[in-house]
């Protein structure tokens, strides 16, 4: 793990490898640990995961986040590591913040990654998610990182280090992001992505992968991949298919 001091408070991350820069932002909550298995691909690409302040073991900086302030931390991390131009991936509702940088510094974009991810909440079955989260934070943090580490792997001890991870997170502000998750809406902006474009979706996400189309209609050149018998865990739960198509998106850039 590595520090960096942003505003005086300070922002935990890891990076490994050489290669194309590749940097992971994950959701509400859960903080770079999801990303575990995607260090794998350290043999071939850059690989950086970061804690959001107010995620992991960084600080909150702030007691109010803002989709713009966490698409700052990502620019002053690549800044820091003397980074021109990465690959965002972002995971869920991480891909509100990575589309967002997309958006805002096109010139820093090497390409777009989303896991699952989606322009708005308007599903009854995400909205529902959010809206739980929401109301759960903050005084069930820990039981809400229990549901989640379980359903993100079968294993027992990424289990324990994802629901640990995930109660290092200051209650607040992971209730804000879900907030700001939940009212995010790029649909406009689509059309201005010109970097080239991946999703990845699990076939046995209805609620999620139905929002293909957006991205299909909006996105010139979008390139997709479904993980077939598969929910929305895709980075823990069908990793290695997860890392080949990554790394056989990034390689052809």
């Amino acid at each position: 793990m590595q520090e960096l001091w942003m505003d005086g408070k300070k922002i935990c991350y890891e990076k490994h490898g050489r290669g194309t820069p590749i940097i992971f932002i994950h959701p509400p909550g859960m903080g770079r640990m999801v990303f575990r298995e995607q260090k794998q691909l350290c043999d071939r690409f850059q690989i950086i995961t970061v804690d959001l302040s107010g995620h992991g073991d960084s600080d909150t900086r702030i007691e109010r986040v803002t989709i713009s302030i966490y698409t700052e931390e990502v620019l002053q991390l690549l800044n820091a590591l003397h980074i021109e131009q990465a690959v965002i991936c972002g995971y869920s509702a991480g891909g509100s913040i990575a589309q967002e940088f997309a958006f805002t510094y096109p010139e820093r974009t090497r390409a777009l990654i989303l896991s699952g991810g989606y322009p708005l909440v308007s599903t009854s079955v995400i909205k529902t998610v959010h809206i739980l989260g929401i109301k759960l934070l903050p005084k069930q943090s820990y039981f809400l990182s229990k549901v989640i580490s379980t359903s993100h792997t079968k294993e027992p001890y990424f289990q324990q280090q994802l629901k640990e991870h995930m109660n290092k997170a200051n209650p607040n502000v992971w209730r804000q992001f879900y907030k700001l998750s939940y009212h995010y809406d790029c649909r406009e902006q689509l059309p201005s992505l010109r970097c080239p474009v991946l999703l990845l979706y699990g076939s046995k996400s209805d609620y999620i992968n139905k929002y293909l189309s957006f991205y299909q209609k909006a996105v010139p050149h979008v390139q997709y991949h479904i993980i077939q018998q598969c929910t929305h865990q895709l980075p823990t739960r069908r990793w290695k298919e997860f890392n080949e198509v990554v790394g056989e998106f990034v390689s052809r850039l």
